[in-house]
């Protein structure tokens, strides 16, 4: 299903509007068991989305079928009863330049759901619309991946801190060979400063730059702060 779905080449962007996202992978609930799950957002004009969503809603039959009109901030709101701040979380994410089987395999092997921690592990697709923006048209860079992935879980018992960070730590590792040296920079967690610079790359300089003028005392320091060089 994930092969098919999200890290693969068996949906191409030619399938689908380049104002489509599309991301694919696994969440489990209370017991611990896991389930598929795979994400849609279009962005275009709402009569042409049936058409667009055609590759997508021919894919198989689902458990549960929650695709339905919303304005964004809607959308962005989905994930905050899940993601409550109270509680622990460990979570990773990279860039994907190139599909490998064996990083769908370790994404599998790695996973597991666990009761009393929320495991969730998913793909990003890139392409279409992200990809016609040049590099260097806004802060962002690596809009030339394919793929982007994100790993972790989050629970509410601090007893088990150290043994679920672990287990994080651990399913990363084996992830890391795969991956690109960037990072969607909102995934950032306790990475460094140079990796934080790596993430922007050719942009970092221009940034550093509009930081100095606007923002020499570095108040805005949170999601992957760039640090004023003054």
């Amino acid at each position: 299903m994930l092969k098919k779905s999200g890290i693969s080449t068996t949906i191409t962007q030619e399938d689908l509007s380049s104002d489509i996202m599309l991301n694919a992978g696994m969440w489990n609930v209370t017991r611990g068991e896991g389930y598929f799950f795979l994400g849609t957002l279009f962005l275009g004009d709402e009569n042409k989305a049936d058409k667009a969503l055609k590759t997508i809603r021919n894919f198989g039959k689902p458990l549960s079928d929650d695709v339905s009109k919303k304005v964004f901030i809607e959308h962005q709101q989905v994930a905050d009863k899940r993601n409550a701040h109270y509680r622990n979380y460990y979570v990773k994410g990279r860039h994907i330049d190139e599909y490998d089987p064996k990083l769908t395999e370790n994404l599998m092997d790695g996973w597991m759901g666990v009761e009393g921690r929320f495991d969730t592990m998913r793909v990003v697709r890139f392409g279409g619309a992200i990809a016609e923006v040049a590099e260097n048209e806004t802060a962002w860079v690596g809009r030339n991946a394919k793929w982007d992935i994100e790993v972790g879980g989050h629970w509410s018992d601090r007893e088990k801190n150290e043994e679920y960070t672990q287990w994080g730590r651990d399913y990363w590792k084996n992830l890391t060979p795969y991956c690109a040296e960037r990072i969607y920079i909102n995934e950032l967690m306790d990475e460094d400063q140079d990796f934080v610079a790596t993430s922007y790359g050719q942009n970092y300089g221009r940034l550093v730059e509009i930081k100095n003028k606007y923002d020499p005392k570095n108040l805005f320091r949170l999601n992957g702060n760039i640090k004023p060089s003054i």
